[in-house]
């Protein structure tokens, strides 16, 4: 949740709920980062559900693109249907 805004930041609003990919500092209780980093959460998704799904999602991104770069032409199927990419 923004706690505040940064001079000339217009994207976000005190209050507003966003999420970001970047792991780094997660465990904080305050971190400062910059507005393109992050995005606001939908009101009808949970802060658990945005977490699960970042978290999972890079998983597979990783995989596809950093332990293998897939390249055009190839195809790759993500298998882990009793895993958290799974339950996505």
């Amino acid at each position: 949740m923004v706690r505040e805004v940064g001079a000339g930041a217009t994207s976000f609003k005190p209050r507003d709920r966003v999420a970001r990919v970047q792991p780094t500092g997660s465990y904080a209780r305050w971190k400062v980062i910059a507005a393109e980093q992050v995005f606001a959460l939908l009101a009808d998704v949970s802060c658990e559900a945005a977490a699960t799904v970042l978290f999972q999602g890079m998983t597979a991104h990783c995989l596809a693109c950093s332990t293998y770069p897939l390249a055009a032409g190839e195809t790759c199927i993500v298998h882990s249907a009793a895993g958290g990419v799974g339950l996505m």
